[in-house]
């Protein structure tokens, strides 16, 4: 039997307005075709601009396909009809451009920096770490064997100038990615000091190299180091959690970190640098916008694509930055212990890049760290590797911190120095209240652990001091002060995120527990957020000034008042 004819319904008074085409008979699948197209569109605009979850280019590939099939179904009888009958010419201005293009967007955002771009060739030189009298260093440098360390205390320059040559892992160091680790030593105090790296392929190519010829690693950089423990100074410190690069999706500028080209512009730019920055986790999204198979090299591949980003290599030239890690580091929510394999290559990772220009570990092969800078201490918390499942009962044996972890950092902190240290400072990879909500804001973080947590609160009355928590994980700010009224309590900062998205209805609710947890402040909204820190242990009492920037402006500060001794 003949197909029917095609109804063609359009203006009279405007010949050019847009043809819409009713196929007789198959109406629901012009309505199902129409629906899917809008509901690519939408689905599109979330994945780029506002959450690029693994699940929306799986949802958009399938709707690019029921569109095939759908347009297949309704065309196809009308294909060898006349290049300007009106059903060709509809579906040739409209779909035919927008469907297909809305597809080669997805692919070029999930795929394609993911297989071309793997940055194998990627040299790096990032301090991590400064302490009293040593700074620590990141190097990465693919095809070199031999570098040169040079550095000296810029007020004796250049009679203080010393270079040390330095063996690189060499061309085979695929187990550790090229990555090396090295320390400068035997500094002075609250000094600066001026360091340059450069690099050779061999010796011999060293020993005959001129100015012209040497491949320069990193050229001059300035770092100040720490203070004696329990001095007074004063300095500011950055901390932030969460990134994802080309997020929002930018098709030019794939790469792209929005959040650190900010933090450069405010704090960098022509500017005395902060001392550090704390990075509370979530530095990769192991699982995010790709989820790749598990092996070490992807793991690897996540953590370069980031250091080769041109918006984090002018931060963390200038910026000294130590690292926790949180679950994405891992995988969404990771709570299966230091024993599975998917713990023990992302371990492996964040070790290489890492681990080893953060502070010193608390005991040989652990991952949290303490550190002091004059008179405040620090204490970077692991909340993933020794931590009990999150849905398990909240009793005695329900633990984030692991046994050992928890004991030290009971000790640390009773620990103040014979009173010179000011202030106590947790870093938390999630936040300490238990006022968040949503999906997993209750057991995710620690308003699932709460019996661990009212042993480090009890341990805080103790003391008889206010704790500072700065976390991160939660893509929204919270302040939040946690324990009785009346009694030390614990501030908790949840800061983030960087670089990614935040959520449009509140996970937050600080009406919930006000006799242990009330709220200071919420700001659920941008994402680009930051905490700088403005440390003042000289003054009467001693202070730390805190703002939150949002895109690059401040919109919440609050003052911490210690105490004197």
């Amino acid at each position: 039997m003949a197909e029917p004819a095609a109804v063609v319904q359009s203006s009279v008074a405007d010949k050019d307005a847009p043809v819409e085409v009713i196929v007789p008979g198959k109406e629901p699948l012009q309505w199902l075709r129409k629906i899917t197209v809008i509901s690519l569109v939408i689905v599109c605009y979330i994945y780029f601009r506002w959450l690029p979850s693994a699940h929306l280019p799986r949802i958009i590939t399938a709707l690019g396909l029921i569109w095939l099939s759908v347009s297949y179904r309704l065309y196809l009888p009308w294909f060898g009809s006349s290049p300007e009958d009106p059903i060709i010419t509809s579906l040739r201005a409209s779909e035919m451009w927008v469907v297909p293009f809305l597809l080669m967007l997805t692919f070029d955002a999930t795929m394609v920096p993911w297989v071309f771009d793997d940055f194998r060739d990627l040299v790096i030189c990032k301090l991590g770490h400064v302490g009293e009298d040593h700074a620590r260093l990141t190097l990465r440098a693919p095809g070199m064997t031999v570098a040169e360390l040079c550095y000296g205390n810029v007020k004796d320059l250049p009679e203080s100038m010393v270079c040390k040559n330095l063996t690189l892992p060499g061309l085979d160091a695929t187990d550790t990615d090229f990555v090396f680790q090295t320390s400068i030593s035997d500094l002075e105090p609250d000094n600066s000091y001026l360091y340059s790296v450069r690099g050779w392929e061999n010796v011999e190519e060293q020993s005959t190299a001129s100015n012209e010829t040497i491949a320069s690693i990193l050229g001059l950089q300035v770092f100040k180091t720490a203070p004696k423990r329990g001095e007074s100074s004063q300095y500011t410190f950055l901390a932030s959690s969460c990134i994802l690069p080309g997020f929002p999706y930018n098709p030019i500028k794939r790469n792209r970190i929005n959040g650190f080209e900010s933090l450069y512009n405010v704090h960098l730019d022509n500017r005395e640098a902060p001392s550090f920055m704390l990075f509370l986790g979530d530095f990769i999204y192991y699982d995010l916008p790709h989820f790749p198979e598990l092996s070490l090299d992807n793991y690897y591949q996540k953590y370069r694509t980031i250091y080769a980003s041109e918006s984090f290599r002018q931060v963390y030239w200038h910026l000294p930055i130590v690292h926790t890690y949180d679950d994405h580091d891992v995988v969404n929510n990771y709570d299966s212990g230091e024993d599975t394999e998917r713990y023990q290559v992302a371990h492996s990772a964040f070790e290489a890049y890492h681990g080893g220009s953060n502070p010193p570990a608390v005991r040989p092969g652990a991952t949290y760290y303490t550190f002091s800078r004059g008179a405040v201490d620090y204490f970077l918390l692991d909340t993933r590797r020794y931590r009990s499942p999150n849905t398990a009962v909240d009793d005695a044996h329900k633990t984030m911190l692991g046994r050992q972890q928890l004991s030290d950092l009971l000790s640390w902190l009773g620990d103040y120095d014979g009173g010179n240290t000011k202030f106590k400072v947790i870093v938390s990879s999630v936040p300490f209240t238990r006022n968040w909500g949503g999906v997993d804001g209750h057991l995710d973080t620690w308003g699932g652990f709460l019996t661990e947590r009212a042993i480090i609160l009890e341990a805080v009355r103790k003391a008889g001091r206010d704790v500072i928590c700065i976390s991160g994980d939660r893509h929204e700010f919270a302040a939040t002060l946690v324990g009785e009224p009346g009694t030390p309590n614990v501030l908790d900062l949840a800061i983030g995120p960087l670089n990614q998205f935040y959520l449009p209805f509140a996970t937050y609710s600080g009406d919930k527990y006000p006799e242990t947890d009330r709220k200071l402040s919420y700001i659920p909204s941008g994402n680009e957020k930051w905490g700088f820190f403005s440390v003042d242990t000289a003054a009467s009492p001693p202070t730390i000034d805190f703002q939150l920037k949002v895109y690059g402006e401040s919109v919440w500060n609050y003052t911490i008042v210690g105490q004197d001794a």
